[in-house]
């Protein structure tokens, strides 16, 4: 049996450290099963989406920024709306900080994030190297390289979260808004690379004045990875 994902569960409002806990144990009890680890793979259950790609990457930016706080909480928000989160302090009520949330995924990169998902719930492992995935009859399989590869994950990742923030910074925003970019850091080719110190020169560069519509700009990868950029 897996849990039920609900709005009135989702939106509790959470200390820092409680939301981290709560979303790492709702991840564990998915994990426990494969009808379960489906679920989050290809976000088939109500909320599965929401979890993944908005309450977890809040849940590490939180325990990061604000682990030591229990005066504030956050709060994620379900539909549709200029936020998907919030700040708000415990003993007035008043929100602080509004939160968006998205992926730096375009439209190709999405799909193929889809078809290694698929591929990984069908056979146990997904390649994040190599040719890219197709779908054909039998399954997800690997394109045949016509000549070797050699990408730079983390400039490649440095594209679509500037694409990200681009279509962002297109819509208007509450005052305080906190824009928090997911991102994908499963290759091993970025702790070769020294890839936070790639990430910090982008944004110092261009990504924040891209993103100067927000209050502050994250980047959030797995749970020891989160860069904070607060607007002056």
């Amino acid at each position: 049996m897996i849990p039920d994902l609900t709005k009135r569960e989702l939106e509790t409002p959470r200390h820092a450290c409680d939301l981290f806990d709560w979303v790492r144990g709702i991840h564990g009890e998915f994990g426990k099963t494969n009808e379960g680890k489906k679920a989050m793979r290809l976000y088939s259950k109500p909320y599965s989406k929401k979890f993944c790609e908005e309450i977890w990457p809040l849940a590490i930016y939180a325990k990061i920024f604000f682990g030591n706080r229990s005066d504030v909480s956050f709060k994620p928000v379900i539909g549709n709306q200029s936020h998907d989160a919030v700040l708000v302090e415990d003993k007035s009520g008043e929100t602080l900080m509004y939160f968006e949330i998205t992926q730096a995924l375009d439209e190709k990169a999405g799909y193929q994030e889809r078809l290694r998902m698929e591929h990984l719930d069908k056979y146990g492992h997904a390649p994040t190297t190599g040719p890219p995935l197709m779908r054909v009859k039998s399954g997800v399989v690997q394109q045949e390289a016509e000549a070797s590869l050699n990408r730079d994950w983390v400039a490649e990742t440095i594209c679509l979260i500037r694409k990200a923030i681009q279509k962002k910074a297109q819509k208007s925003y509450r005052r305080d808004t906190v824009l928090i970019v997911q991102i994908s850091d499963s290759s091993p080719f970025w702790f070769q690379e020294g890839y936070e110190k790639r990430f910090d020169a982008a944004a110092k560069a261009d990504l924040c004045q891209l993103a100067s519509a927000f209050s502050e700009l994250a980047l959030v990868g797995s749970e020891k990875f989160c860069l904070r950029y607060v607007k002056p």
